[in-house]
């Protein structure tokens, strides 16, 4: 492996570690040990050849260098080991949250460390963590506590979270770096003079704002409130807005509506594009039926008892043990939905796959995680469930294209979310901002906050960025013609999740 870049010895040597050659390791640990060596050095690489100038810089206000990145990191190693011992040694411990606040107090000096010695806590941290997971036994790795957030919470599940979050912020201190890049090109051109009678756009412009829209947008009891729907309506004046949520069509039409949005929304998390005026599916990224058969299958011989729903376009179906794992059974049945053996439903291409385990939701999406192709990937949207979609769809790709088709930048799109699901729609736009309710993966993720959901916060963020100072925070040039059409009335029809 060719480093550029201050690395130190002890750090090579890391991003070197393999499974330890003379302890005999039970499968589950060893499969856990080989996870976190994996997702470590897939981090460590994305720090290789930084210049130094850009270890410290933050690419916007508020927001972490790459330093702070790999210092929190530490801090994090610390805390799930600390939580996955407490849990072994009492499981009736009491969970703390991680402090972020008293992370950034006892952290201020972080930006005047050099990388080296960064890099040299990092990979102790880290050893500390694999040398721990060496010493469990499988029996180990099933002792359980019960945590306030998460419901039953086992060792295993304290180890299963570090490659998760190793993952989240490699792909932060990929957008870091390009970020910079692209600000560093972007100093020349800011400097020359426009033409005459045209305006030069900055990085400030917001010419289309994207807003995940359950535990964003709506309030916990899924409504809006009417300064909400008011500043919405303003808003949208100069901005188009767009939807993006995990919901099907049937479902984000109506709230559309009821929220005062016209346009096209970014359904099942970027599997489909729906316009809402004429109820028409203008993009879909299904899963092939073949791919969803041979999945189906893998997943009911590796994990017994797994059930399944689907959205399959504009229908949608369930097995019906879903309906007993979802606690429905005492529900009204939804005529429409489609109810059978899951092998039978899906011989059309899939939008999205759902699965139901009895087992814990961080198990359940680690056994996905490992047992799927490449053709294939897992996400979560905040339910107790599990959604597999074809890999590269998501809410950034699908907003990219449909931003693209319209001459619009990423670095001119303001986007909000809270879910591990919007992480990658967030890192996508140029700016991103979360309710201060959301994910702990997402809020470590994402520095820039608002209100909560309960608060308004998406819309107070609006009238702060949007309304108060519209004329430095929004493009002037004229969108010709709109794409934002006014939505027409939808049946109300429920679905599987």
């Amino acid at each position: 492996m060719i480093v550029a870049g201050p690395f130190s010895q002890a750090h090579l040597d890391f991003a070197r570690m393999r499974e330890p050659g003379p302890i005999e390791l039970e499968a589950g640990v060893s499969s856990l040990v080989r996870d976190l060596l994996a997702s470590r050095r897939h981090l460590l690489r994305q720090v290789e050849g930084v210049r130094p100038h850009q270890v410290a810089q933050r690419p916007a206000e508020g927001e972490w260098s790459i330093l702070e990145v790999l210092a929190h990191l530490i801090e994090v190693d610390r805390h799930y080991l600390a939580e996955a011992f407490a849990i072994h040694t009492d499981p009736s411990h009491v969970f703390v949250h991680f402090d972020d606040e008293r992370w950034k107090a006892e952290n201020r000096a972080v930006r005047k460390m050099p990388l080296r010695e960064i890099l040299d806590h990092l990979a102790a941290s880290h050893r500390e963590v694999i040398e721990a997971l060496s010493r469990l036994t499988e029996g180990d790795l099933q002792r359980a506590g019960l945590h306030p957030r998460r419901g039953r919470y086992s060792v295993r599940d304290v180890f299963l979270r570090f490659p998760t979050h190793d993952q989240n912020h490699a792909e932060q201190i990929t957008s870091i770096r390009t970020r910079l890049a692209e600000e560093q090109k972007a100093i020349k051109p800011r400097l020359t003079h426009s033409a005459p009678g045209k305006r030069t756009r900055t990085r400030g412009s917001i010419r289309l704002i994207a807003s995940d829209l359950d535990g964003t947008l709506l309030r916990p009891d899924g409504t809006v409130s009417e300064y909400t729907r008011d500043v919405l309506r303003r808003v949208v004046e100069r901005v188009p807005v767009v939807l993006v949520t995990a919901r099907p069509p049937r479902t984000a039409q109506l709230m559309a509506r009821a929220i005062g949005i016209e346009g096209l929304v970014i359904c099942c998390n970027g599997a489909l594009v729906y316009d809402v005026s004429t109820e028409q599916i203008v993009a879909h990224r299904p899963i092939a039926s073949d791919d969803a058969l041979a999945v189906i299958r893998e997943i009911r011989t590796a994990l017994p008892g797994a059930s399944f729903a689907f959205e399959l376009g504009m229908a949608y179906g369930r097995e019906p043990s879903y309906r007993t794992q979802a606690g429905h059974d005492g529900r009204p049945e939804d005529t429409e939905m489609l109810v059978g053996d899951a092998l039978e439903l899906c011989r059309v291409p899939v939008t999205k796959l759902i699965v139901r385990h009895p087992s814990s939701l961080p198990a359940l999406v680690a056994a996905l995680e490992r047992l799927i192709d490449s053709r294939l990937q897992v996400t979560q949207s905040g339910g107790p469930f599990v959604e597999i979609s074809l890999t590269g769809v998501d809410k950034a790709s699908a907003l990219a294209a449909l931003c693209a088709a319209r001459g619009i930048p990423a670095e001119e799109v303001l986007a909000f979310g809270d879910m591990p699901n919007d992480l990658p729609m967030l890192r996508w736009a140029g700016r991103a901002i979360v309710v201060s309710n959301a994910h702990p993966d997402v809020l470590l993720a994402v520095r820039e906050r608002t209100a909560s959901n309960a608060e308004d916060g998406v819309a107070r963020a609006l009238d702060r960025l949007v309304l108060a100072d519209a004329s430095t925070s929004v493009a002037d040039e004229p969108r010709s013609p709109p794409f934002w059409r006014r939505l027409s009335p939808a049946r109300n029809r429920g679905g599987p999740v």
